[in-house]
């Protein structure tokens, strides 16, 4: 029986490039396989994808893309004005749809695994049901994914907002001691359906099969030695952990402006640059920008800030950044290939 794996990530560019990475990862080390990958229609704007996904079909046969129907939203949804919101209430809307999908599939081949997204955790349930081996790809770093996993735990010790938190030091196993104000969870207001929702994220990755992150032991070994210790989910089950970074994207993808960007970090002095980069569906308004812009200079860093080709920096006069640029440079995320 022929086997596949299926790969489910969210919308936008960035979500949908991983997964396309982590598919011919599969196949360098299984050409047998066939590999899945589920497609989301978004109520919003995610860019064009479909040059992307064409590409990648004629250079690579054994994988294949599916488009699930559109979902229709409830009418005046409060999560409209959010598109993280709007992320997370799509993907559970969407699992009638997977799992309608998934049916003929597991009767017909050997579904080795489904691979998901963390926005996408919804469908463990669905793969519950159907037996289906699940397991979380998490793009972001292994200490971001520790301090998302022991959130369950400073929910049950205090019953107080992060953000009334102040300069309280919280202790995430696997990072330096951080200030309330500075923690690395998004969500820092527990009674806002944001906060709600990553708590319910973080309750949930436990359930999969293990959890997938796109880094590498050496880069990160405290924060990895934390997760697999099993320190960051205190009173329940720590799947097992796979480190296996550093997935690329393509060098086609990537674009030729990223040897300039290469070249200026290797004239840098070692750890002496601050990277930004911000996903494909990042935009500031002026004031954000010059606070980014106020916070680098008076870092003293130098500094190389990636964004989205289609999203410039452009809200803002050319003079906000001046007093910073002399220590900087700048990389368009599609000419740069900072995915």
């Amino acid at each position: 029986m022929k086997e596949t794996i299926i790969l489910y990530p969210s919308p936008g560019i960035g979500h949908l490039v991983s997964m396309v990475e982590l598919g011919k990862h599969f196949l360098q080390l299984n050409p047998r396989l066939s590999i899945t990958i589920f497609l989301t229609p978004a109520p919003f704007n995610t860019g064009s994808t479909s040059p992307y996904i064409q590409r990648i079909e004629s250079t690579f046969p054994s994988i294949s893309f599916h488009h699930l129907p559109p979902i229709s939203l409830p009418l005046h949804s409060h999560h409209y004005h959010n598109e993280t919101l709007l992320t997370f209430r799509l993907l559970r809307l969407n699992n009638p749809h997977v799992h309608q999908f998934l049916l003929p599939i597991a009767s017909s081949v050997r579904v080795r695994a489904l691979l998901f997204d963390f926005f996408c955790h919804p469908v463990l349930d669905v793969t519950a049901t159907l037996r289906i081996p699940s397991y979380c790809f998490y793009t972001s770093s292994a200490s971001c994914l520790a301090a998302l996993l022991h959130l369950p735990t400073f929910h049950r010790l205090t019953q107080t907002s992060f953000k009334d938190l102040g300069d309280t030091l919280l202790d995430f196993p696997g990072l330096p001691p951080l200030p309330a104000s500075d923690s690395p969870l998004a969500p820092t207001n527990r009674e806002d359906d944001m906060y709600r929702e990553f708590f319910a994220t973080a309750t949930a990755l436990p359930r999969a099969s293990g959890i997938l992150i796109n880094t590498f032991e050496s880069l990160e070994p405290r924060a990895v030695e934390a997760l697999r210790s099993g320190a960051c989910i205190v009173d329940g089950r720590t799947p097992p952990i796979y480190c296996i970074g550093p997935l690329i994207a393509e060098a086609e993808r990537r674009g030729a402006g990223g040897a300039g960007c290469l070249d200026w970090l290797d004239s840098q002095p070692s750890r002496s640059v601050v990277f930004l980069c911000f996903g494909s569906l990042g935009l500031f308004s002026a004031s954000q920008l010059k606070e980014i812009a106020i916070g680098l200079e008076r870092s003293g860093k130098r500094f190389l800030c990636g964004w989205c080709a289609v999203r410039p920096p452009t809200t803002t006069p050319d003079r906000t950044w001046s007093p910073c640029c002399r220590r900087g440079s700048w990389s368009e995320r599609e000419r740069g290939g900072w995915w």
